[in-house]
């Protein structure tokens, strides 16, 4: 077996499937990739059928390089059952690929130990360049952040930080509840432009101009307290 397997060609089937983006509705996202290939042995005959034992390792080169993640699949965890040659594995169940930074070039090195006896013979080469589907990892994401890290704004959630808006923000009801001396509202305004400005429908009702002006019922006031009507 091990005289056969020195000169095992190794065949890519499937290159790279991203496994597990759910049809249903609040199905949990999957973050495992599915990896297929096949062993042959030097005569282009399928190695038996069974437990391998597989090392898989992702670095940021073809050669040389650092690395960035591996996973075994040895006894102590699962092995990668093949049949007629054919292997398939999920790449990060054994070994969370959560701390891998999918949005760069990554290289996939496979690792193949005939004996199980913790020495890999067998070193791919070259390793195969990772394509596009796995850095849809990245689209669980926005900006580093996971979806975790965001706030569902529900009822009585606490957001901290400044929040810049840029555009329109509409809400069904705000309430705004202060239990203590501090300030519950602060609008700061770099222009000239309206500090607070209160519509009934597209009417202005309650204006609060840049320059301390304040109307009612009428959008452009002309004095520290204008009402208009």
């Amino acid at each position: 077996m091990k005289n056969l397997n020195k000169n095992l060609i190794f065949l890519f089937l499937i290159a790279l499937i991203l496994f597990g983006f759910g049809l249903v509705t609040k199905a949990d996202f999957n973050s495992q990739i599915n990896y297929q290939g096949k062993l042959t042995n030097a005569s282009g005959g399928n190695v038996s059928d069974g437990g391998k034992c597989m090392n898989f390792a992702m670095y940021d080169a073809e050669t040389s390089g650092s690395l960035l993640w591996s996973e075994e699949w040895v006894a102590s965890t699962s092995y990668a059952t093949s049949s007629s040659g054919i292997f398939s594995v999920l790449l990060g169940e054994h070994q969370s690929l959560s701390a891998v930074d999918f949005n760069q070039v990554i290289f996939l090195e496979v690792q193949f130990d005939p004996g199980c006896d913790g020495v890999y013979e067998e070193v791919f080469s070259p390793r195969k360049k990772l394509g596009a589907v796995p850095a849809s990892l990245e689209a669980k994401k926005l900006s580093g952040k996971t979806e975790a890290q965001f706030g569902t704004l529900a009822e009585n959630e606490v957001i901290t930080g400044v929040w810049n808006f840029s555009n329109t923000l509409t809400a069904t009801a705000t309430n705004i509840t202060v239990g203590n001396t501090t300030t519950a509202l602060t609008v700061i305004q770099n222009g000239s432009g309206k500090l607070v400005d209160f519509k009934d429908g597209t009417t202005s009702t309650f204006v609060i101009l840049d320059g301390g002006n304040v109307g009612i019922a009428t959008s452009s006031p002309l004095a520290k307290l204008d009402v208009f009507g």
